[in-house]
């Protein structure tokens, strides 16, 4: 899918090789599809945010959205930085995602996170999102499902090549359902593969509101 024009004018000032990474992150990942599963109002946390791709297009579509995006990496936060300008809606933090305060989210995103975090703590990191959502509150999670195979291997390649050989953790995606509702979450599982390259999957949690 082509990159829309309104966002790629934020990344036009960079150089040749940070343009060619958002651009591949773009049409590798299903960018547009997460930001439609988004509530169009409401403060909305982008953990691992990276280059900002998503943030921004969450903070472009909707003015009722506050959108903050977090990131690991001073690199990548200082990128992301460089395209906000005037904007109010929307600004980039560097923090670690796995022991950070979220100040009131009503939606938390980690799009293609997850697997980045190594298994034994990616139930932990799960459960302080849970903590973090007020009831009601949503978490949606992109990750890369295991089949089909093609596609499993097109992402683990992708990963390697983009973040520099850094190892990756992927959970087979019934399994990461299982996790999920066992925290507590009410989930929906959605493919997103379909026009893409990588075995995109996402999961669309609800804590569920309590009685």
């Amino acid at each position: 899918m082509k990159m829309p024009g309104d966002l790629l004018k934020l990344y036009a000032g960079l150089p040749a090789a940070q343009r060619f990474y958002v651009r591949a992150r773009w049409l590798v990942n299903p960018v547009d599809a997460i930001e439609n599963l988004v509530p169009a109002e409401g403060t909305v946390y982008d953990i691992g945010c990276g280059a900002g791709i998503l943030s921004n297009i969450m903070a472009m579509r909707s003015d009722r959205r506050n959108v903050i995006g977090i990131d690991l990496s001073e690199e990548k936060i200082a990128l992301a930085r460089s395209t906000v300008g005037a904007r109010k809606n929307v600004q980039f933090r560097k923090a670690d995602a796995l022991n950070l305060v979220f100040d009131k989210p009503d939606t938390i995103v980690a799009c293609d996170l997850l697997h980045h975090i190594p298994s034994s703590g990616q139930e932990d990191f799960l459960k302080h999102i849970y903590e973090a959502l007020g009831d009601g509150g949503l978490l949606l999670v992109q990750d890369i499902d295991k089949r089909p195979f093609h596609k499993y291997l097109f992402a683990l390649g992708v990963d390697l090549i983009l973040n520099r050989m850094e190892k990756v953790y992927y959970l087979e995606s019934g399994r990461l359902k299982d996790v999920l509702e066992r925290i507590g979450f009410s989930v929906e599982m959605k493919r997103l593969d379909k026009g893409y390259p990588i075995a995109a999957v996402s999961f669309i949690c609800r804590k569920n509101k309590k009685v």
